[in-house]
Order: structure tokens, then C-alpha cells, then sequence
């Protein structure tokens, strides 16, 4: 008896039942069970009866929810793309009601899909035909030609002034008055001694450090370091004669290190930062005491090459007098 009793809470029905091909219908199911009782809508599949294919997701609308009824409605929409007869079979609902669960089916519906039907008016059906062709006039294309021709050159314009831009600012760029050493140290202890990785952070004391450190590199030794990865200015330094291995060792562990930090985020130990800062410094102070020492044998090398030539001359002056005599 409750099969029979939950058989009547499930029907179906279709908007029409014979439709053309291409067309479509909507399928509507009513479902009514009692108060609190658990229903499970049933997932319609996209392709039923044969050929029937679904065009939208079903629509769920309540009717009724009171102390003694649930009712709801459940549609959508199905179409076909080819003649003959469909059955729209009949679709679960599960139901739970006092403690019994029992699945209850919606009753089928059959569906006839037609032909178009030719027109007798019409004796012979012709094929279609492909689009006229018209010629395009000189007066259509030449507002399209002169639109491009100024685009493009307003592109190159515009890139002309951005590169002269560019370049200006880059000439323009004021460099400081101090030496190279001077600057970068003064930068160096600056971070070191007042321990800015704790404040205001670990990236830009490598910023700071880094910078300073890629500074002097291009002042003492002429090699590019502006925008260049730190890949491209070991390279470089392969090619100077007086950055050894050790050396390009010292740098490439610091400059590596705030590429860790300045761009995956890394964050370093506090021995790590205190090491950084303090290679950077013993290797600024290495290369300035090597430049000095260059400086003074060179000023020596000047001075002796001038005394010899002051003797040379002081000689010649002293033979062209005794023959005077």
C-alpha cells in the first residue's frame, strides 16, 4: 500500500508530444510527498529516450511546504535531430518517509518528431548558392589604408621619444662626487652597523647592499651591471684579469643571496645577512687597497721614468757646453 499511496505523488507531463526537428518541448514533473519527508531529485541524464538530448540544466521551483504537504516542480527543456518516435522514459524519485524509503517512477511519455515538410508550391528544390561577389572600390579601402599608415607612424614616434627619453635620462644621470670605494663602504657599514635586516627588513638591506656592491664593480672595472642578472655580471668578470676566482666567488654568494631574497622570498638567517654585508666590505677594501697599491707603483714608475729623463737632458746640456768651450 504506501508503493501505491507514493506512485501517485510523481507525474509527468510534456508541453506537447509531436514537435519538429529542431524544435523543442519542455518535460515537467510534479512531485508531492508528506511533511518533513526526505526526497532525492534524480540527476537527468543529457541524452535519454533514444535521441531526446537535454538543452539546459533542470529548474527546481517549490509549489507548496506546509505542516501536512510538500509539492514541487522539476522541468526542462529537450529537443531532437532526427525523425521518429521517442519514449521519455519514466524518471526516479527516491523517497523517505516515517523511517521507509521506496523509489517511485514518473509514467513515460511518447514523443513523435517530424520532417519539415517540402513546400508543393515549390517544383524543384535548388541548390544553394554562395554569396555574390562584389568588388571592393578604392574609395572603401583608402580610409582604412591611410588609418594604418598613421598608426604606424605614431608607433614609431611614440617609440623615438621613449628611446630618446630614455637615453636622455640615462646621460642625465647625476653619479656621485665621492670615489667608488668611499660611496659603497659608507653604504656597506651603514646597513651592517645598525643591523637593518631586522629594520626595516631583510630585503632592503640586500637591496642597499647589493646595490652598493654592483656600483662599485661598474666604476672600478667598467662592466655593466645596470639590469643585468647576476648570471650575466659573473660572465663579465671572467673577462678582468684582476677579479680572480676567489674574488668572483665573494661576489656571486651575495649577489645570489639577495636575488633569494629580493625575488623568491627567502628568508635568511641572521649569520647569513652579517656575512653578506661583511664579504661585500672585505671585498670593496681588497680591490680599493689593490687599486692604491697600482696608483702608488705607477706615481713611482712616473717619478723615475721623469728623474731619468731630467738626467738625460741635464747630460746632453753638459756635452754641448764643453764643446762651446
Amino acid at each position: 500500500m504506501l508503493g501505491a499511496a507514493l506512485a501517485q505523488r510523481v507525474r509527468m507531463s510534456v508541453t506537447r508530444d509531436s514537435l519538429l526537428i529542431g524544435d523543442s518541448l519542455h518535460v515537467n514533473l510534479w512531485v508531492s510527498a508528506p511533511a518533513k519527508a526526505d526526497i532525492f531529485y534524480p540527476q537527468i541524464p543529457d541524452t535519454m529516450g533514444g535521441g531526446l538530448e537535454r538543452l539546459a540544466p533542470p529548474e527546481f521551483d517549490t509549489l507548496e511546504n506546509n505542516d501536512t504537504l510538500f509539492s514541487a516542480r522539476f522541468w526542462f527543456p529537450v529537443s531532437a535531430y532526427d525523425s521518429g518516435t521517442y519514449v521519455i522514459p519514466g524518471i526516479p524519485f527516491l523517497i523517505q518517509s516515517g523511517g521507509v524509503s521506496d523509489t517511485v517512477f514518473s509514467e513515460p511519455h511518447l514523443v513523435y518528431v517530424a520532417r519539415m515538410q517540402a513546400d508543393t508550391a515549390v517544383k524543384d528544390i535548388l541548390p544553394i548558392r554562395g554569396p555574390i561577389h562584389q568588388g571592393i572600390t578604392l574609395a572603401e579601402v583608402l580610409p582604412w589604408v591611410l588609418g594604418g599608415l598613421l598608426l604606424v607612424i605614431l608607433g614609431f614616434l611614440g617609440y623615438y621619444l621613449l628611446l630618446r627619453r630614455k637615453r636622455s635620462d640615462s646621460s642625465e644621470e647625476k653619479k656621485p662626487s665621492i670615489p667608488p670605494d668611499v660611496y659603497a663602504l659608507g653604504i656597506l657599514h651603514a646597513q651592517v652597523d645598525r643591523k637593518a635586516w631586522r629594520d626595516p627588513g631583510a630585503k632592503p638591506y640586500f637591496t642597499e647592499v647589493t646595490g652598493a656592491l654592483r656600483y662599485f664593480i661598474s666604476e672600478v672595472w667598467g662592466i655593466r651591471t645596470l639590469e643585468e642578472t647576476t648570471g650575466s655580471i659573473l660572465e663579465q668578470l671572467r673577462m678582468e684579469s684582476r677579479c680572480d676566482a676567489e674574488r668572483r666567488a665573494t661576489i656571486g654568494k651575495v649577489l645570489e643571496l639577495g636575488d633569494q631574497v629580493k625575488f623568491a622570498r627567502y628568508e635568511p638567517l641572521e649569520h647569513e645577512c652579517t656575512d653578506a654585508g661583511l664579504s661585500a666590505i672585505a671585498f670593496v677594501e681588497s680591490v680599493s687597497a689593490d687599486i692604491r697599491a697600482e696608483e702608488v707603483a705607477k706615481q713611482k714608475a712616473r717619478a723615475a721614468e721623469e728623474a731619468r729623463r731630467a738626467a738625460e737632458d741635464a747630460k746632453q746640456k753638459d756635452g754641448t757646453e764643453g764643446e762651446e768651450v
